[in-house]
């Protein structure tokens, strides 16, 4: 399942990314 993975590491990646984006925007609106 070489396919699967790369698709599910980059879900993963961009899930934290989005998190990380959000977490800053409200301590700056704060």
């Amino acid at each position: 399942m070489g396919v699967t993975e790369p698709a599910s590491i980059a879900l993963l990646s961009a899930a934290l990314v989005g998190l990380g984006f959000t977490r800053r925007r409200n301590v700056r609106a704060r």
